[in-house]
């Protein structure tokens, strides 16, 4: 049988329990297809999967990330397995670091026109948050890395997952990368919205960039509770102060209602 053919017929398949994957028939087939060659196919197990919370196949999902990490830019084409299963295992809370480390590391160099590219980028995002989720004790330094990767999206994952933490630790990161700026706005607005996140958590006089010179203030009438947002006198990052303002300001519409 042709190898579309087969495909074609695995997602039908699929299509076709959709709708009572924990049945004894859904389970089965899912096991079967988890362990298949086709990573588009293995994707959408582990999606349905993660929809329907089967726990009993976390074992399962383990492996096939397992497989889908040797000869990966071959066998996992942009990622598409590997990002599913790593997707559903934080859904269940899967809790063993060892494939979210892996997945928080991994780069894959796939041919693009012109040259190659790295299709990890989502992969290292979604292994972040499980990280954070199971409370590894050394998140905070594979966060920093992740902050500094290559790619924005990437980089935009790691301001969300130090946000997640609730760690007063992501505080010096976050201010650090707004001073130097990057080149993606959406970073910077994404560390901008992580720092207020780390503000309110933190609750009274906490400061999301600097101490000194000019700021912006909010009071809120619930007792005496005073929340101080100041902008360092000295000079941030041009990107960084624009992004700033127009974070600060959705925050602040998000709060008053």
């Amino acid at each position: 049988m042709p190898k579309s053919q087969k495909l074609e017929e695995t997602l039908s398949i699929l299509a076709r329990i959709r709708r009572h994957p924990t049945s004894e028939e859904g389970i089965i087939i899912l096991r079967q297809v988890l362990k298949s060659k086709y990573s588009i196919a293995v994707a959408q197990a582990a999606k349905i999967v993660g929809e329907s919370t089967i726990t009993e196949l976390v074992a399962d999902l383990v492996e096939a990330f397992a497989r889908m990490m040797v000869k990966p830019a071959q066998v996992d084409q942009n990622c598409l397995a590997k990002k599913e299963i790593a997707q559903t295992l934080y859904h269940l809370e899967y809790s063993d670091e060892n494939l979210f480390l892996q997945g928080i590391r991994h780069v894959q160099m796939e041919p693009v026109w012109g040259g190659v590219e790295d299709t990890a980028a989502h992969l290292r995002g979604i292994c972040a948050l499980g990280l954070v989720r199971m409370n590894y004790s050394d998140v905070m330094n594979e966060l920093a890395d992740l902050l500094a990767d290559p790619k924005p999206e990437a980089r935009v994952a790691a301001a969300k997952a130090i946000a997640y933490t609730g760690n007063p630790q992501g505080v010096p990161l976050l201010r650090l990368k707004t001073r130097i700026g990057d080149q993606a706005p959406q970073v910077i607005s994404e560390c901008f919205s992580a720092l207020l996140q780390l503000v309110v958590r933190q609750g009274n006089n906490a400061k999301v960039v600097s101490s000194k010179g000019r700021g912006a203030e909010e009071q809120r009438g619930r007792g005496e509770r005073t929340r101080h947002i100041e902008l360092s006198s000295a000079p941030l990052h041009p990107c960084s102060r624009a992004c700033f303002h127009l974070t600060f300001l959705g925050w602040q519409t998000t709060s008053s209602n």
